[in-house]
């Protein structure tokens, strides 16, 4: 069974960015790194695009990042408006929790007064 070896994300935004200088070549990175060509141009699209704690390179990459904004954008829109309907929920039924403590509250001094 093989041994796979782990890499950080600083490690593999090293090896792109290594590559992407052109002060070596792509394979002489792979080869320095023990991964195979694939693997780094993996690394390099993933550092293009942001995926390695890092700002897009690319406008590709500068375009995940914004539909990524924009799903959040859109989560914490929803989660506002559940918010807000869950406190107008709450004041109303505390309105007509204190307008049936009144009408109680009037009901048994009536029957008090009437008992007398």
């Amino acid at each position: 069974m093989g041994l796979y070896r782990k890499f950080s994300k600083e490690q593999k935004q090293e090896a792109a960015t290594e590559a992407l200088s052109g002060q070596t070549s792509k394979t002489a990175v792979a080869r320095k790194y023990g991964i195979s060509y694939s693997l780094l141009l993996k690394w390099i699209e993933a550092y293009e695009h942001g995926r390695l704690n890092n700002e897009p390179t690319t406008e590709a990459g500068f375009h995940d990042k914004i539909e990524k904004l924009e799903r959040m954008v859109g989560r914490q829109a929803m989660e506002i408006e559940f918010l807000k309907k869950t406190i107008e929920y709450k004041r109303e039924l505390a309105k007509k929790k204190e307008s049936l403590s009144k009408s109680t509250s009037c009901l048994l001094k009536l029957r008090a007064g009437g008992a007398n």
